[in-house]
């Protein structure tokens, strides 16, 4: 919701994709506030990750 998670995926890709022969792909999951709710949260705005379905 604020960006932590996605700062934390964002670095173990990294890691993952150092390693010869290795893709790391990142996703996310549909979120489950609705948008009114995230901006009373302040929530920051969503990143370009894929949704994953």
């Amino acid at each position: 919701m604020y960006g932590h998670v996605q700062k934390l995926a964002e670095e173990i890709q990294k890691g993952a994709a150092s390693v010869e022969g290795v893709e790391a792909k990142l996703w996310q999951v549909p979120e489950t506030l609705f948008e009114e709710v995230l901006g009373k949260m302040s929530a920051a705005p969503k990143g370009d990750v894929p949704t994953i379905t």
